[in-house]
């Protein structure tokens, strides 16, 4: 084995380094993957295919002009299906059962999960691409090369080393940050018959739950007690409850939970409601708040 080893180490010296032989099999990889693409897309004649940077090719087979794109931090909802090309499908999102998968595009190679898609899915690289080349009311056919796919590994024993794969997708919804917050809001204020009492275009909303008409208004640069509970607005998931003291306006807390206690009296309980520009952005918080989240904070201010 040591000899074996020697004569690796020998031969990759003798190359010009030993990330040009890993390139050169690299390049020798890609090209067998663009062949057998090819050769598939000559029985594909009825749809025009487009080479992305990453070597796939995408056809929009039902284009919808007036549909919605997708950008970074928006959530989607569509009908998927994955398979090793010239095999039947090993995993979707069923549109003859209904059961689209929801997802929020994070500016990435990857999805972030919400609802019905799997990890497969979620991991794909040319899943991910395929979505933001999709408008909603459209369908696209995606021909993954293994580079783009999951390479050298075996998923699951369902895809192969080296699998070429294909893509269909029907985008249903394409939904931004301001357009979740402000259906949540309607949803929540028409079941709770709770008005909102401050609205602003950059997708604030903070809805009263009780007025203290008594109460001395928050002051900003005096520190305030506030009791809270926080969830994410996709599937109400709470992530974080308690009570604590800070100065508003000095930058202690995320922008939505300072504007919110600011707006409200001693005594006050409200909801606050706000894109992820006001909280934790597009990297998130450690492992309990997603980026792109939009956030829910429950607040009753207790003194100042």
């Amino acid at each position: 084995m040591k000899k074996l080893f020697l004569l690796f180490v020998i031969t990759c010296f003798g190359l010009t380094s030993c990330s040009d032989f890993l390139e050169n099999d690299a390049q020798v990889q890609a090209s067998k993957d663009d062949a057998a693409l090819q050769v598939y897309l000559k029985n594909q004649s009825k749809y025009t295919f487009l080479k992305s940077e990453s070597k796939a090719y995408y056809a929009i087979t039902e284009p919808n002009p007036s549909g919605i794109m997708v950008l970074p931090g928006d959530e989607v909802t569509f009908f998927y299906k994955i398979s090793v090309l010239n095999a039947a499908p090993f995993d979707s999102a069923s549109e003859s059962k209904n059961l689209p998968a929801t997802a929020v595009f994070n500016g990435s190679a990857f999805l972030t999960k919400v609802n019905n898609l799997s990890d497969i899915a979620a991991n794909l690289p040319g899943l991910s691409e395929g979505v933001i080349r999709t408008k909603s009311g459209e369908r696209l056919i995606g021909l993954i090369p293994s580079s783009w796919g999951f390479g050298d590994l075996t998923i699951n024993n369902l895809i192969p080393p080296f699998s070429n794969l294909r893509v269909d997708l029907k985008m249903l919804k394409v939904r931004n940050e301001i357009k979740q917050v402000v259906d949540y809001v309607s949803t929540y204020t028409a079941a709770n018959n709770q008005k909102v009492i401050d609205s602003t275009a950059d997708g604030f909303r903070l809805i009263s739950i009780s007025s203290n008409p008594d109460g001395a208004a928050v002051k900003q640069g005096t520190p305030v007690s506030v009791k809270y509970t926080g969830y994410l607005v996709r599937g109400l998931v709470k992530f974080d409850s308690g009570e604590f003291s800070f100065t508003p306006g000095a930058g202690a807390v995320v922008t939505g939970f300072d504007r919110a206690v600011s707006k409200m009296k001693i005594g006050d309980k409200a909801r606050a409601v706000f894109p992820s520009s006001f909280g934790y952005g597009k990297s998130g918080s450690q492992s309990t708040i997603p980026g792109y989240a939009p956030l829910i904070f429950d607040l009753e201010v207790v003194k100042q």
